[in-house]
């Protein structure tokens, strides 16, 4: 005899994993386009810029923006960084580790992003050197004209999109993603299952199944176990 179909279908599964896979990854270059495109249009909604002595002991400006979703660090030449507000000197180089540069000696300009809801998912930078030679992690590279870990281009206002993932938040963003329409599929699957054995109906056409009989005499359908003698 069948048993009675599962709460959580293979479908159900498959469906919300496909779905969750696609919008975290998806989410980062439209989280990346949409802040960009937004500051383009009506500026960022808050910026903070501050001045520090760099390690060739000169005077340098970082500035810090941030967008539901995206998070970017500028680091340019003492006055060089976009922003409204004057900045605040402060001891030492206010960016997390990831958004600082290796290259040694720095580069003339570093842009470093982290996108992702609701978790960061993915980071990245680009690099202008202010030499031909630079280092990307443990490999030594020269005659670029550039260092890149983000899709970026010189067209219009094309954002810069982090390519490096974070893979605790990647997975973090897949499952929250993917409860999104698996928990009410399978609530609503719950649901109607309940329905169907309280009013004595049959699993696969929905006919009503005599109490007294093993097989739904429209489709066939053997009764479920524990439906025998209910």
């Amino acid at each position: 005899m069948k048993r009675r179909p599962r709460v959580i279908s293979v479908r159900a599964v498959v469906v919300s994993l496909l779905f969750a896979v696609v919008v975290a990854v998806g989410s980062v270059p439209l989280l990346a386009w949409r802040a960009q495109h937004a500051a383009t249009l009506y500026g960022w909604p808050g910026t903070s810029q501050f001045e520090f002595d760099d390690p060739s002991a000169t005077r340098t400006t970082v500035s810090h923006r941030s967008l539901l979703g995206y998070t970017d660090w500028m680091h340019a030449p003492t006055g060089s960084v976009w922003g409204t507000r004057p900045p605040a000197p402060v001891p030492s180089d206010p960016r997390p580790s990831w958004a600082r540069p290796v290259s040694e000696p720095w580069p003339t300009w570093h842009f470093a992003n982290e996108a992702g809801f609701p978790f960061k998912s993915a980071r990245g930078w680009y690099e202008v050197p202010s030499t031909g030679r630079q280092i990307i992690g443990p490999f030594f590279l020269s005659d670029r004209p550039s260092r890149m870990m983000s899709i970026h281009t010189n067209f219009g206002n094309d954002p810069e999109v982090p390519i490096v993932p974070l893979w605790s938040g990647l997975i973090a963003n897949t499952l929250v993603f993917f409860a999104i329409p698996f928990v009410p599929w399978t609530i609503l699957r719950h649901r109607r299952l309940a329905r169907i054995e309280r009013l004595g109906l049959c699993y696969k056409c929905r006919y009503e199944f005599p109490r007294d009989i093993k097989t739904c005499p429209e489709c066939g359908t053997t009764r479920p176990r524990g439906r025998e003698d209910s």
